[in-house]
């Protein structure tokens, strides 16, 4: 492969941004990245040049510097990588495609992925469970609505949207009091679902199919997060068959084509559809870890590269630390001097991962270490 191909890719969240940047850099690419967040990624080796969009969450300055980008460089492929990203490209799609491939699940099923509310609908015709969900359209239909004293999860229909030329994101949010559930949202922010708190276990299904055909997959479980938040570490699962033959139904009757993840609630063996990622997700390199090979698959599938890796044998328990969350968690606690007991969990899994195979430093597994010293530096600092 020449060492002039070049890729561009929007969205700069960490450790999903991360592993695709470092596949692509060994397959002899370059790569660029485009967003909002003010991270060192200058210093980062697997990246040539990060654009930092300086107007925030504004819609119509991110296509601006995206298009100077396309126009003043000949990429070979653009990659959205977080949401924000998805969503530009659904929204720019035909103009990005006249520069270059855009690589996402194809525009006539990536609804399913923004679209919670008609995701959870559709997956109830293939064995999934209803938490009692009710779609809100606008906030005058929470004029009646009562909790009953149970414990209820909100959240929009969209965790992101754009709004009058604004990005706006949106967090889940649970309480058992009315009250508090009508004021998290604004009348803009509507619609939103409201649900049951089904009190289960969290699993996640990560695959790649081509043409609604899963090729590949593995499930993963948080062990500890904080809620509404990204998982901090999380564990390779073992999920009933009936559950995975459900998902692979569910992923053929979509007819999705590319990386996906499913969040879903197990609770009593039944399983609850959360949501859809149509893109890289965290945790991704667990996949590398027990040869699941969906980097693989997606490399031959959009880059027309055949890795030709061993396949190896799968390891059970294999638990992946997100070390950047866990040390803001050890410093946050320490810094305000609420030592909890999480705290001395994060500590004592990540003294673990130098003794066990099993369980690793995603950011180790990286090796952009001045980056990643950059980043602790600047986060002490602040």
């Amino acid at each position: 492969m020449e060492n002039n191909k070049s890729i561009l890719l929007i969205g700069a969240n960490f450790r999903a941004m991360f592993f695709v940047a470092q596949k692509l850099h060994q397959l002899g690419y370059i790569i660029d990245v485009v967003d909002f967040e003010e991270i060192p990624l200058g210093s980062s080796k697997y990246i040539r040049h990060y654009e930092c969009v300086q107007n925030k969450n504004c819609v119509s300055a991110l296509k601006e510097v995206v298009f100077a980008l396309l126009n003043n460089s000949c990429y070979e492929a653009i990659i959205p990588i977080n949401d924000l990203g998805l969503m530009l490209c659904k929204e720019c799609y035909t103009e990005f495609s006249n520069k270059s491939k855009v690589i996402m699940p194809q525009l006539n099923v990536i609804d399913f992925a923004f679209d919670k509310y008609k995701l959870i609908s559709f997956s109830k015709n293939y064995g999934f469970e209803d938490a009692h969900i009710q779609l809100l359209v606008h906030k005058c239909e929470f004029t009646e609505y009562e909790t009953g004293g149970l414990k209820k999860i909100i959240k929009a229909t969209n965790s992101k949207r754009f709004v009058d030329d604004k990005i706006l994101s949106y967090s889940t949010f649970s309480s058992d009091k009315t009250e508090e559930l009508k004021n998290h949202f604004n009348d803009t922010d509507y619609p939103i679902l409201i649900q049951d708190f089904i009190n289960g276990e969290e699993l996640g299904f990560n695959f790649y199919a081509r043409n609604g055909e899963i090729v590949c997959s593995y499930f993963d479980r948080n062990v500890v997060n904080n809620f509404g938040e990204q998982s901090i570490i999380r564990r390779t699962a073992v999920a009933d068959k009936g559950i995975e033959t459900k998902l692979i139904n569910l992923v053929r009757a979509i007819g999705w084509n590319g990386v996906g993840m499913f969040d879903l609630i197990v609770k009593d063996g039944e399983p609850y559809i959360l949501e859809l990622n149509g893109r890289f997700w965290a945790s991704i390199d667990i996949s590398d870890k027990i040869g699941c090979g969906i980097w693989k698959e997606y490399a031959q599938d959009n880059l027309g590269v055949n890795l030709n890796d061993k396949i190896k044998t799968k390891k059970k328990a294999t638990t992946t630390i997100n070390f950047f969350a866990a040390t803001k968690e050890i410093l946050s606690s320490i810094l305000h001097f609420k030592i909890e007991k999480k705290t001395f969990i994060l500590i004592g899994y990540i003294l673990k991962s130098f003794v066990s195979p099993r369980t690793y430093i995603q950011e180790k597994l990286l090796c952009d270490y001045k980056f990643y010293l950059n980043w602790i530096c600047s986060y002490i600092k602040k």
